[in-house]
């Protein structure tokens, strides 16, 4: 019983030292990440379209053609992908074409929403909110809550 009430007492100390404000809000860091994609657009005069109300942002270099990429396509892709600073974390360049499954939890959610909106041959930028890429744990070089953007051609949809 004295563990119990040790423990009991170690859990409430640990609770009341939490800080709230330290609290993780997504729908809060969406809203910036939001923000700070349409000041990027509107500071590169840049239009872009939305998918769904996701906040993920995409603009079409390039039309493709025939149709769009769908859940359990394989899409086969160059990319490149950076930070609103321009620093580069990513590229498939001298790596070859990248591919990967819609729906299958390879690539970041972003990833597989954005490609719905491309087909064979298309060029896009997707921006991507972190809630959409690593959101609020950092990878590798990425800091946490970081927008992604990536320039990609498709190469192919099967």
């Amino acid at each position: 019983m004295m563990k119990v009430r040790f423990l009991l007492m170690v859990l409430f100390v640990a609770l009341m030292g939490c800080d709230g404000e330290e609290v993780f809000d997504e729908a809060q860091q969406l809203a910036i990440d939001r923000k700070l994609i349409e000041d990027y657009l509107a500071e590169n005069n840049i239009v872009a379209q939305e998918v769904g109300e996701t906040g993920i942002m995409y603009v079409i270099h390039q039309a493709g053609s025939g149709p769009k990429a769908a859940f359990a396509n394989s899409v086969f892709t160059h990319y490149r992908g950076y930070l609103l600073d321009g620093t580069e974390f990513d590229t498939s360049s001298g790596r070859g074409v990248f591919d990967f499954v819609i729906g299958a939890g390879q690539v970041i959610r972003g990833w597989e929403l954005g490609f719905q909106e491309l087909n064979k041959g298309a060029s896009a930028t997707l921006f991507i909110p972190s809630k959409y890429g690593y959101g609020s744990t950092r990878q590798g070089s990425i800091p946490p809550n970081s927008v992604l953007l990536f320039d990609v051609d498709v190469v192919d949809i099967r």
